[in-house]
C-alpha cells in the first residue's frame, strides 16, 4: 500500500461530503491508496453520511471508524495511525479538499530531503478560503529551507522567527510523512485538544528530525468556526506546550510566557500592553544571551 489518507471528522455533516469527493475523484494515478475516516463521536449525522457515502459508491478502499467518546483531534488521528497500512500517510480535515498533485509533489519533496536527513516531515502549500469568501496562498513550514533543531522549537514555543521565511504554521492538514516516522513519535499527545500539531513537530525536532516544505498547493482549506477553535483554548494549550517543553527554572520559560502574553495583548488590540511585554521579552532575551555567554566562557576557560 503506497498511501493512507487519514480524515478526521466531528459534527461535519455540512462539509464531509466535499472532503470525501476530493479524495474519491483521484483518477489516472499509478499508486495504491486507502482512505481511513475516523468520526470523533459526532452528535449530528456525520457518521450516517459517511457510511452511506462509502456504501453508495462501493468504495472498498475506504474504512470508517466511529469513536465511542470524543477524544479530540489528536485521539482521532491516533486511531488513523493505528489502522493505517500505507508506506506514507497524509491527513485531511473534514472541511478541506485534496488537490490531485498532492501525493506526487510531497513524496518528491520528502525523498529529496531524505537523501540528507533520516527523519522528515513534509508540509505543503495551501489555498486558504476565509469565511468572507476571500482566498489567499499560505506558505508551508520548511520552505524554501529545511528547518529543525532549536530554531524550529523556539519559533513554536516563543514565536521567535527572526525573518526566517521557512518558519510557518505546522498544519497537520498539509502534513505528508512516512508512517514509520509518525510511529517513531508515538503519534499525537492526546492531552492536547489544540496545538497537538505543534507538540508533534517539537518532539520530532528534539529527536533529530527536520521539516521540509513544497510551495505547491496540496489542499484547498475552507476555514470554519467551531467551539474547539476559541482564543481562550489557544492560550490554555500554548501555556501547556511551554510547560511541557521548557524547564520552569529557566529564563527561556519566563521569556516564552511573556512573549505569549505579548501576542495575546496584540491580538486583543491592547497595543500599549503588547509593547510593554515586548520590552520585557527583549530584556529577558539579552539576559539569556549573557547567561549563555558566561556559561560557554566558563566552560572554555576551565578546559584550558
Amino acid at each position: 500500500m503506497n498511501l493512507t489518507i487519514g480524515i478526521t471528522c466531528w459534527n461535519a455533516e455540512d462539509t464531509i461530503s466535499r472532503a470525501l469527493d476530493s479524495v474519491c475523484s483521484l483518477t489516472d494515478i499509478d499508486f495504491e491508496y486507502e482512505v481511513i475516516i475516523v468520526d470523533d463521536a459526532s452528535s449530528d449525522d456525520t457518521a450516517k453520511l459517511v457510511e452511506q457515502y462509502i456504501t453508495n459508491n462501493n468504495l472498498s478502499n475506504f474504512s470508517f471508524f466511529k469513536l465511542p467518546v470524543n477524544k479530540g483531534v489528536a485521539g482521532a488521528r491516533n486511531e488513523i495511525l493505528k489502522n493505517a497500512n500505507g508506506e506514507y500517510l497524509a491527513f485531511l480535515d473534514d472541511d478541506d479538499e485534496w488537490l490531485p498533485s498532492r501525493y506526487y509533489e510531497q513524496k518528491k519533496t520528502l525523498l529529496i530531503a531524505e537523501q540528507k536527513y533520516e527523519f522528515v516531515l513534509c508540509y505543503g502549500g495551501r489555498i486558504q478560503k476565509h469565511l468572507d469568501g476571500s482566498v489567499e496562498h499560505k506558505n508551508p513550514l520548511g520552505y524554501p529551507e529545511i528547518v529543525g533543531g532549536k530554531i524550529l522549537k523556539n519559533f513554536f514555543i516563543s514565536g521567535d522567527k527572526f525573518n526566517n521565511s521557512s518558519l510557518n504554521p505546522a498544519g497537520t492538514c498539509v502534513l505528508f510523512s512516512r508512517l514509520s516516522t509518525l510511529h517513531r513519535l508515538s503519534g499525537f499527545d492526546e492531552s492536547f485538544r489544540r496545538m497537538e500539531d505543534v507538540d508533534l513537530v517539537i518532539r520530532h525536532s528534539d529527536s533529530g528530525g527536520v521539516c521540509v516544505g513544497t510551495d505547491v498547493e496540496v489542499i484547498k482549506q475552507n476555514l470554519t468556526s467551531s467551539e474547539d477553535k476559541g482564543f481562550d483554548k489557544e492560550i490554555f494549550y500554548h501555556k501547556k506546550l511551554i510547560r511541557k517543553h521548557i524547564s520552569v527554572f529557566s529564563i527561556r520559560y519566563i521569556y516564552s510566557i511573556i512573549k505569549m502574553h505579548k501576542s495575546i495583548a496584540y491580538k486583543s488590540g491592547k497595543v500599549l500592553q503588547s509593547k510593554v511585554y515586548l520590552l520585557i521579552s527583549i530584556f529577558l532575551s539579552l539576559e539569556n544571551c549573557k547567561y549563555n555567554f558566561k556559561k560557554t566562557f566558563s566552560k572554555f576557560t576551565s578546559n584550558e
